[in-house]
């Protein structure tokens, strides 16, 4: 096999080079053509692929030898090529990639430094006459790594409970494959650990789907990853107006909040079906008549600040969370009777003359003593007077 010819016309040059050959043709069968035994194409390549920068060689065999019937390269489609590339042993596209070699009844396209544009069907043509030709096709593919392709989804936002779809296209030589990942490697809505296709399907989305998915398109020379964002949405629950009213009546008071139909969950130090009272926990010995005021109490006693509570002739308020007590004086003995009744509930309190009775532990605890309210006199709660029942006494 030998180079038999390169000659290389562009533009009205080639367009007449190719009229005069197929006039040529024309007078040919119109003279011989009944008489001679028309070609046929005998082999032409199979479809092929070629890695970037690599020749690429087409074959075309015609039988018997077509002296007498041009034989025409030419590639299928594309503005770039309504031209043919060869006719015969001449190369009438200008560009230096094609080359033709050409021995009796075979001819064979190179194609030099193959590149993505270069793929595509070409085709075998034998010319009869004008208007009647055979021809057979091959196919080339120049090898290219996946692309994932900008119809593809980025980003997907569906009700809870709705359908939806993500979608991933990718273009590549081989064709590439589809595969469908999380990124957090959890399972997909369908609950495997990975998908193929185009289509990624939800049919119920629920939130646990939200997330970044991954379409990954691959072959044999790499892949392209597209990152793909699905935001699964609650519907907010409508509110009632008139079940938010009815849950609690009256309404919470100091800071509690209704839980349930007519149910208050109440601050620490609060009490009561609506939160209306105070609890305090106490100590009973904490307010025995020969308990040293001026003082923190026992810890068993817990207020909350800005407080203030009476406990036999002892004046009480809450520092820093904590009780401090100051003694206001009595012109008599004071003579304490803790009682373990009547039954009390909550931190109810009440005062008969100078009787002095609180709720601890649901039990009353009472301090009785002989004195009358004009004799008493406050001391203002910052002078402390620290002093027994026996020194009041004296």
């Amino acid at each position: 096999m030998s180079l038999q010819h390169v000659c290389i016309f562009s533009g009205k040059m080639a367009a007449a080079v190719v009229l005069r050959l197929l006039l040529q043709v024309a007078v040919f069968s119109v003279t011989f053509g009944r008489e001679a035994g028309l070609p046929v194409i005998s082999y032409i390549t199979e479809d092929q692929e070629v890695d970037p920068g690599m020749d690429a060689v087409l074959r075309c065999r015609v039988d018997p030898w077509p002296n007498d019937f041009p034989v025409m390269w030419r590639k299928a489609g594309g503005a770039q090529h309504d031209m043919p590339i060869s006719i015969g042993s001449t190369v009438i596209i200008r560009d230096p990639k094609y080359q033709l070699w050409h021995t009796s009844n075979q001819y064979e396209l190179h194609i030099r430094n193959a590149e993505a544009s270069d793929s595509g069907d070409y085709l075998c043509h034998v010319y009869l006459g004008i208007q009647n030709y055979i021809s057979s096709r091959t196919r080339l593919q120049v090898r290219r790594p996946p692309i994932v392709l900008d119809g593809s989804s980025s980003s997907q936002s569906i009700m809870e409970g709705s359908a939806g779809k993500l979608e991933c296209y990718a273009e590549g030589v081989p064709e590439p494959s589809i595969t469908w990942l999380r990124e957090d490697r959890s399972t997909l809505p369908s609950g495997e650990p990975q998908a193929n296709g185009n289509l990624l399907l939800i049919h119920a989305a629920q939130t646990s789907d939200h997330g970044v998915y991954l379409c990954v398109a691959e072959n044999m020379l790499g892949r392209d990853v597209r990152k793909i964002n699905l935001k699964v949405n609650v519907a907010a629950a409508a509110a009632s107006p008139l079940v938010a009213q009815a849950m609690c009546t009256p309404n919470c008071l100091n800071g509690g909040q209704c839980v349930g139909t007519n149910t208050c969950q109440c601050p620490r130090g609060f009490t009561g079906p609506i939160c209306e009272k105070r609890s305090f926990k106490c100590n009973p010995a904490a307010f025995s008549p020969l308990t040293t005021l001026g003082v923190e109490l026992s810890s068993g006693v817990e207020c909350q600040e800005g407080s203030h509570w009476r406990q036999d002739c002892n004046w009480c308020r809450c520092v820093r969370g904590r009780p401090h007590c100051g003694r206001r004086t009595c012109t008599i003995e004071m003579n304490a009777a803790f009682a373990n009744e009547p039954e009390c509930e909550g931190d109810s309190n009440w005062r008969n003359s100078c009787n002095w009775c609180s709720c601890c532990d649901s039990k009353a605890v009472c301090t009785v003593k002989r004195c009358h309210t004009d004799a008493v006199n406050f001391i203002p709660p910052k002078q402390y007077i620290l002093m027994t029942t026996r020194e009041l006494q004296g």
